[in-house]
């Protein structure tokens, strides 16, 4: 299955400060939920959305604005201009990288020489090795081009305790407009910036190991709150296999009930994701606090889809 999401959606998104927008490439067996927003390969995280200081500190729960207040964006940096893609009568060239409201933007010029309208998009798109999904979807007519940009908002570098943009890589998806249909996927693409050579991000996957092994390693990092989401487990998931695997949850209850999840993280190969678990109706099961928390994790080939791993049951207590 492939779907665009339209340029009314994607405003609507940037609007509620999620991160991106795309198609499906293939929809995952038994997806409950996505990021937290959407049940998409190609995922939209919710966990970004700007949040407040709680009036009241919980034990255990990490308020996502403190963790904000703590790292500062720094976006004073350059990128050389440079043709990204060349193929099949399109051609792309990312001009400049510059500051916008939501967050930094690589501008690109899009090029369609062909005589199909066509929509491109990014996908397994990481910012220093870590990944961050990014607010972009472009529709060029036949024959025409277009100057657009690839977003990254600024909650999302946040969460992820970027600091500096060092590299980008993600994959190009050119797409028939009108069918969905794929014309062609570029090969990972690497933009460095001019702190690529000095600057060294560091990675924070202190917490307790809930899964290790197939070169995959997930660590739980305990509670925080978001404004729009409520309650969310903070995972880090380090893929250091070389294969694209997809994370989700199965079985989960709260406080002794059954509930819903939205998760479903996807790692390229080599990558780590900062990724959250929220759930859908604690307020149906009138649970104001997360005391207990149990669940599996199932392991997936992002692609073909065939297990990994599932984990034994994972029981948490706050």
């Amino acid at each position: 299955m492939k779907k665009i999401l339209t340029t009314v959606l994607c405003i609507l998104i940037l609007t509620l400060g999620l991160s991106g927008c795309g198609k499906d490439e293939a929809a995952s067996p038994d997806n409950n939920g996505s990021n937290n927003a959407n049940n998409t390969q190609d995922n939209v995280t919710g966990e970004n959305n700007d949040v407040q200081d709680t009036t009241e500190d919980t034990e255990g729960v990490e308020d996502l604005a403190e963790q904000e207040d703590n790292t500062n964006i720094e976006v004073g940096i350059e990128i050389e201009e440079q043709v990204i893609f060349d193929q099949e009568g399109f051609k792309i060239t990312a001009l400049n990288i510059e500051d916008t409201f939501l967050g930094p933007e690589i501008r690109l010029l899009i090029e369609n020489s062909s005589d199909t309208n066509i929509t491109v998009q990014a996908k397994e798109t990481s910012i220093n090795d870590l990944m961050i999904e990014p607010a972009f979807s472009s529709n060029v007519a036949a024959g025409k081009k277009a100057k657009e940009g690839i977003t990254f908002l600024s909650d999302d570098l946040k969460i992820n305790e970027i600091e500096t943009i060092a590299n980008i890589e993600f994959i190009l998806d050119i797409f028939n407009t009108e069918t969905w249909d794929t014309i062609i996927e570029s090969d990972p693409i690497i933009i460095h910036t001019s702190e690529s050579e000095t600057y060294v991000q560091e990675y924070d996957d202190t917490g307790e190991v809930i899964y290790e092994g197939n070169d995959i390693k997930i660590v739980e990092k305990g509670l925080m709150t978001d404004d729009f989401f409520g309650p969310v487990i903070k995972l880090y998931i380090e893929n250091n296999s070389n294969t694209g695997v997809t994370v989700q949850a199965r079985d989960v209850s709260v406080n002794g009930f059954m509930v819903e999840p939205a998760f479903s993280a996807d790692v390229s190969p080599g990558k780590k994701a900062n990724e959250g678990i929220t759930f859908f109706d604690l307020e149906e099961n009138q649970i104001d606090e997360i005391t207990q928390a149990e669940f599996t994790l199932e392991i997936f080939d992002t692609i073909t889809w065939d297990t990994i791993a599932t984990t034994d049951t994972i029981q948490l207590e706050y």
